[in-house]
């Protein structure tokens, strides 16, 4: 019989991470290339790992809700949710009564509201990975 340690599966888990961010990073250069181009790969992954951290700090575990967070925090700015005008969106992410889905769906919807859109070539949140 095989047995897994937790040491082993933290290994495991650690590598998938460092795989669907690096994926985070190939889309994002393909979604934006400009301003990926314009950051260069090393920065464009920094950026998506914290994106990716933050994310799922939020409770946002999905594959779809972590894309649509990391392409928010890509085009708004890293970090963005901790910026003075943006305390707004700090509050919707850390709050446990909306369902992670319903968070990218207000985020993304009270952004489009303020004149930033996200995917301005696309009919919003219709972004797939990869």
């Amino acid at each position: 019989m095989l047995t897994i340690r937790n040491e082993q599966m933290l290994v495991f888990r650690r590598n998938l991470e460092h795989e669907f961010i690096e994926r985070l990073a190939d889309r994002l250069e393909i979604v934006f290339p400009d301003r990926a181009a314009a950051l260069g790969r090393a920065a464009v992954e920094k950026q998506a790992g914290s994106a990716y951290s933050r994310a799922r700090s939020y409770g946002l575990n999905s594959k779809s809700d972590v894309i649509r967070f990391v392409d928010v925090d890509f085009v708004v700015g890293a970090d963005f949710e901790n910026a003075p005008d943006m305390k707004w969106a700090l509050l919707m992410l850390q709050d446990d009564d909306l369902s992670p889905a319903n968070k990218i769906f207000r985020l993304t919807r009270r952004l489009q509201l303020r004149g930033i859109g996200i995917y301005p070539d696309k009919k919003e949140g219709t972004t797939s990975a990869r």
